[in-house]
């Protein structure tokens, strides 16, 4: 995985629509809780030069609503639809070792195979409880591929990644302890031992 630097842009949501008539913009955040985008008060939206934040709140589970002190109507705000929402790589808060940010698991090989062993649920930030480093361990080597983490989700009890095959096939698989055994960003691909009958 490639290192990324300081000014690296990380998107936090996605801008959906206009507000009601002032200005105001729809936010679908990506971060884990729609709260914890509330914390950045300066918004790049589409590259450029950043957006101060004047105004903004929870609006309804999975959105945010804002007013960003340059848009001022409607029309402004219809421009900034379908345009991530990214603060560059310095501003996130940091993690603690083994801990790893939602929009890293994004895109990474589920694997089958019950490898190392968790030592935590890993609920505060979206990680499992094993070595993410350069393991030794081959996902080829021990179990089929499930295929590719497509999102995650909150259900309240814990997360869940989704998972898409290759043929378009979507299976929701806990994040827990029990279940993902190893997540390996550097190799690309978590492990999990799962047998499908959680849900």
């Amino acid at each position: 995985m490639a290192v990324e630097s300081p000014d690296t842009p990380v998107a936090l949501g996605r801008v959906t629509a206009p507000f009601r008539t002032r200005g105001w913009i729809r936010v679908r955040p990506y971060t884990r809780r729609a709260a914890d985008i509330l914390r950045y008060r300066r918004w790049h939206i589409g590259g450029g030069a950043p957006f101060e934040v004047a105004a903004c709140r929870v609006h309804r589970a999975g959105e945010v609503v804002a007013s960003l002190a340059t848009v001022n109507d409607r029309t402004a705000a219809a421009a900034l639809a379908g345009l991530d929402v990214t603060v560059p790589r310095a501003q996130l808060a940091p993690l603690a070792e083994g801990e790893h940010y939602w929009r890293q698991l994004h895109g990474l090989r589920v694997v089958q195979g019950g490898g190392c062993s968790a030592e935590n649920d890993g609920r505060d930030s979206g990680n499992g409880g094993c070595d993410s480093g350069n393991g030794d361990a081959d996902p080829g080597n021990d179990g089929g591929g499930l295929g590719s983490v497509a999102g995650l989700m909150e259900t309240g009890a814990n997360d869940v990644l989704v998972v898409r095959d290759d043929g378009g096939g979507e299976q929701l698989i806990p994040w827990t302890a029990q279940v993902v055994r190893e997540v390996n960003l550097a190799r690309g691909f978590i492990r999990v031992d799962w047998d499908g009958e959680y849900f």
